[in-house]
């Protein structure tokens, strides 16, 4: 099996090109909802630019991500955007 899942431009800025490897790609470990707050995952989901739209559909506008012992909030937004 291959590992194929893209890691955000903006992950990969704030976290390092080690991001990339299986055991650092970060992972989504809380959403945040404008109508709900924030909530914890049930379970931890590797992020990718097509799962960040998929969260910005149903209403979520900001993640928190975790590679290794890092852990920063980012926006949809920010995620989404292909680096320059």
């Amino acid at each position: 099996m291959s590992f194929s899942s893209k890691v955000p431009a903006a992950a990969v800025k704030y976290f390092g090109n080690d991001v990339t490897s299986r055991e650092l790609h970060p992972v989504i470990v809380s959403e945040f909802d404008p109508a709900a707050g924030w909530k914890r995952r049930d379970y931890k989901k590797r992020i990718s630019r097509s799962w960040a739209a998929k969260l910005a559909r149903k209403g979520i506008t900001h993640v928190t991500l975790k590679s290794g012992l890092r852990q920063a909030d980012f926006s949809i937004t920010e995620l989404i955007t292909r680096a320059a």
